[in-house]
């Protein structure tokens, strides 16, 4: 009997809240785990950055396009990994790709959201894609 080796996961902790001070879209952090290290400081996202809110609905009554869904998803994911670097710190995508590799085939990351704040609910964050090779 061949026993194949269990999948191993890297958590990536993210903390979604409004930005305090009413400016952006939202805020993101990356929270500390044993598999990533340090938390990194929050980093303001512009909804420019993001998934272009007009196509919600279309998502909702699911007629968008291809297109018009990885466009989505990658607006989602600009939003969650954010490529500015903050306080001296690695940008938090750059951490992503990081333990992405580190996975490698036999393991994968877990991206897991925290999101204290109703409005940040609402967004379908499945859908959110990333793709590691630019």
């Amino acid at each position: 009997m061949n026993q194949s080796k269990p999948r191993q996961y890297i958590d990536f902790k993210l903390y979604l809240t409004r930005p305090p001070d009413g400016k952006g879209a939202c805020q993101v952090s990356l929270l500390p785990t044993p598999e990533v290290g340090e938390s990194v400081a929050p980093v303001t996202i512009s909804a420019e950055k993001g998934p272009p809110a007009n196509l919600l609905p279309l998502i909702a009554q699911k007629s968008i396009t291809l297109r018009n869904l990885v466009e989505f998803g990658k607006g989602l994911a600009n939003w969650l990994l954010p490529d500015e670097r903050i306080e001296g710190q690695e940008p938090i995508r750059k951490l992503f790709g990081d333990a992405l590799e580190r996975a490698g085939n036999q393991g994968g990351v877990r991206l897991r959201l925290i999101i204290p704040d109703n409005s940040l609910k609402k967004w379908p964050w499945e859908y959110a894609y990333f793709d590691p090779s630019g």
